[in-house]
């Protein structure tokens, strides 16, 4: 991976006229790999409690966002009705 990550240009093959050719690296840019050495939170270094708090937390603004645009949509269909 880090021999890939050196290299300036990948050649890709195009077969066809039609085919995007493959672009060069970005100029003055490095790619930074951290290995992370801590296995104290289990396979791949995943906080299973993090994950599921971030979870937790993701599920209650979608359900915040999806009853307020429930809410806007519906007084909107009444506006449209002439229902107050």
């Amino acid at each position: 991976m880090a021999a890939a990550l050196k290299k300036e240009k990948v050649n890709l093959q195009t077969t066809n006229p039609n085919h995007i050719p493959s672009p060069e690296k970005p100029k003055g840019i490095k790619t930074i790999i951290n290995d992370d050495e801590n296995d104290q939170s289990g396979v791949n270094n995943v906080d299973i409690d993090k994950e599921m708090a971030t979870l937790a937390e993701n599920q209650i603004l979608f359900a915040y966002g999806a009853r307020a645009a429930m809410q806007k949509f519906t007084t909107l269909k009444n506006v449209i009705r002439g229902r107050s």
